[in-house]
């Protein structure tokens, strides 16, 4: 399970158009998650390790990144925006570096 305020935290960074993304992409392909919200939804992909073609790749070339960019990550990959250090870093709250 992820961190719980981690996935808050970052679901809160998230705009509404982001949030929709994720929620109708997943549940399209999840019906049985229908209701679920963006935190479960986020929790459930880190649970099976989702995307690790896209994630595994992005944390070798930005080594040092938290654990909760994972969640960062895998928000992005599933509101359909570009993978990049600088989004990324916004949803953790961070400067990129």
């Amino acid at each position: 399970m992820a961190h719980p305020d981690a996935l808050l935290a970052i679901s809160a960074r998230l705009s509404a158009a982001q949030k929709s993304t994720i929620i109708n992409r997943f549940t399209a392909l999840n019906p049985h998650w229908g209701g679920a919200q963006v935190p479960d939804i986020l929790d459930g992909l880190c649970e099976i390790d989702s995307d690790l073609d896209q994630t595994e790749p992005f944390l070798e070339a930005h080594p040092g990144l938290p654990p909760e960019a994972g969640i960062a990550m895998r928000a992005l990959i599933w509101a359909a925006d570009p993978l990049t250090i600088e989004a990324v870093s916004a949803l953790l709250g961070q400067e990129a570096s």
